[in-house]
């Protein structure tokens, strides 16, 4: 599996947080990330889900805007091809419905 580095360090800059902060709302510690973010490790599939969460959160709470990158970054979190058409269908409902940019 590649490297999610640049992936870990554009989801939490879109989510507004600090590497530390982001550990904390995932429930691992600063190192974790760090070697996220240096490309050393990538997070469990469970922390991929808790990650998409996280973003899939922000966006739905009003938080932030849909962008066209939101796609991009929630697809990065995902194995399964199924799961990125799922997305794609719900960010474009939202951006029928006003909610996106």
């Amino acid at each position: 599996m590649k490297p999610l580095k640049k992936t870990i360090k554009k989801i939490r800059e879109r989510i507004g947080v600090t590497p530390t902060v982001f550990a904390d709302i995932l429930g691992v510690n600063f190192q974790t990330v760090w070697n996220w973010g240096k490309g050393n490790t990538n997070p469990t599939d469970s922390i991929r889900a808790d990650i998409f969460q996280v973003l899939l959160d922000a966006i739905m709470e009003d938080e932030l805007p849909i962008i066209e990158t939101d796609i991009e970054l929630l697809v990065s979190c995902t194995r399964d091809p199924q799961d990125s058409t799922m997305i794609r269908i719900l960010l474009d409902k939202l951006n029928e419905t006003g909610k996106g940019k």
